[in-house]
C-alpha cells in the first residue's frame, strides 16, 4: 500500500507557475487601473504574504522532511545532525576513514530535482581543481580561445570540463581508476567535483531520493578513495 503524502510533501509539490502568473497579472491590472504606485503596493503586499506565511512553513517543516531522507544513512554511517542554517537545509555529518564528511540535501519538492552534496575534509590535498560535464557554453568558449585542461583521453576530455591551478598535476591525478569512478556517478546532470581549501566536494542533481541517496553517497566516497590513492603517487 502506498504511503499517503504528508501535508508538507503536498505543499512542496505545488506548482508555483499559476500563483506566480496570478501575481504578475494582479500587478499589471493594478498598474493599469490604479497607476504605478498601486502596482508597487500590490507587489510589496504579495512579497510580505509569501514571507510571512510561506517561509515559516518551510522553516518549521522543511528541515524535518529533509532529515527524514537523510536518517536512512545513519544506519550505515552513524553520524549526527548538527544545527544548521535553515535556508540551506539540514546537514548530516559522519566520519569516513577518520575524515569528517558532510552530506547536504537541497530539496526541490516531491517530484522536482534535488541537489545532493557530499563534502569531505582533505587538508593534505593536492592543488585545487574543478571538474564538471561539458556544457553548451564551453564549446563557445573554446571557439574564442578559452580552453580547459586536456588529459589526453578524447572520450573524457569531450565529456568533462576541467579547470585546475596545476594542469600537470591534475593530469596525473585523473588516472584510469579516477576517471572510471567519475563515470560511475549515477547522475551526471549538474555534476560538480571540486577540491578547494581542503574540502573535496561532489554535487549532483537527483529525482528519486528513495534510490539515489545511498547510491550517490557511496559513489562520492569511492571517488574520494580513488583520488586519495592517486594523490599518493604525485
Amino acid at each position: 500500500m502506498s504511503r499517503r503524502s504528508s501535508f508538507l510533501e503536498r505543499l512542496m509539490a505545488v506548482d508555483m507557475t499559476i500563483p506566480l502568473a496570478a501575481g504578475v497579472l494582479a500587478c499589471c491590472l493594478a498598474g493599469f487601473y490604479g497607476g504605478p504606485r498601486l502596482a508597487f503596493q500590490v507587489l510589496i503586499y504579495g512579497v510580505l504574504v509569501v514571507f510571512v506565511v510561506g517561509m515559516p512553513l518551510l522553516i518549521v517543516f522543511g528541515s524535518h522532511a529533509n532529515k527524514q531522507h537523510l536518517r536512512r544513512l545513519q544506519k550505515t554511517y552513524g553520524g549526527e545532525f548538527p544545527w544548521s542554517r535553515f535556508l540551506f537545509g539540514p546537514i548530516f555529518k559522519f566520519t569516513y576513514r577518520d575524515r569528517p564528511v558532510s552530506l547536504r540535501k537541497f530539496s526541490g519538492g516531491k517530484h522536482g530535482p534535488t541537489l545532493l552534496q557530499v563534502s569531505i575534509e582533505w587538508n593534505d590535498a593536492p592543488q585545487p581543481f574543478t571538474i564538471r560535464p561539458q556544457g553548451m557554453f564551453d564549446s563557445i568558449f573554446k571557439l574564442v580561445g578559452k580552453h580547459d585542461v586536456q588529459i589526453g583521453r578524447a572520450g573524457f576530455d569531450n565529456a568533462y570540463c576541467i579547470h585546475a591551478e596545476d594542469p600537470s598535476e591534475i593530469r596525473q591525478l585523473l588516472d584510469k581508476n579516477v576517471q572510471r569512478r567519475i563515470l560511475d556517478i549515477p547522475e551526471q546532470k549538474r555534476l560538480v567535483i571540486r577540491l578547494h581549501r581542503g574540502e573535496f566536494l561532489v554535487r549532483a542533481q537527483h529525482y528519486s531520493l528513495t534510490s539515489d541517496l545511498e547510491e550517490f553517497t557511496e559513489a562520492a566516497l569511492r571517488l574520494f578513495d580513488a583520488f586519495e590513492r592517486s594523490a599518493l603517487h604525485l
